[in-house]
């Protein structure tokens, strides 16, 4: 009995830890979403109200967004061909760019794995306004 109850002790934090977890928004229908840790100002030439999610349609896309610091504000550009029914998300992850795009790939409810990493074709250093 008292190793029962010492096994629920052990396993409740987990149980609880695990029903906190949310997953990632999934891709619509037919659509790709893209989720970025920095407001998203372009999409296609076209400005967008610095929105940090969107839905696009599968084809070829250019997509600004804008990496805040608090000396500059970089503004960097991704063109790439989008597929359908995937996710995509733009992250400072320390490359020699500011930014960087992966496909966004869940391995299990708790794991995601990024791949196919894009570059910005040009990332702009202003000052902000």
């Amino acid at each position: 009995m008292i190793r029962l109850v010492g096994l629920l002790l052990h396993s409740l934090p987990l149980i609880l830890l695990g029903g906190c977890v949310a997953s990632g928004p999934a891709s619509p229908e037919g659509k790709a979403l893209l989720v970025a840790d920095y407001p998203i100002a372009m999409v296609d030439g076209n400005s967008v109200s610095s929105a940090c999610e969107i839905e696009l349609d599968p084809g070829e896309h250019s997509v600004t967004v804008i990496y805040l610091t608090y000396r500059w504000h970089y503004h960097c550009t991704f063109k790439w061909d989008v597929e359908a029914d995937q996710r995509y998300e733009v992250v400072d992850s320390d490359n020699l760019y500011p930014l960087t795009l992966y496909r966004w790939v869940r391995v299990n409810s708790l794991w995601a794995a990024r791949y196919n990493s894009v570059n910005p074709e040009v990332c702009e250093k202003k000052h902000p306004t």
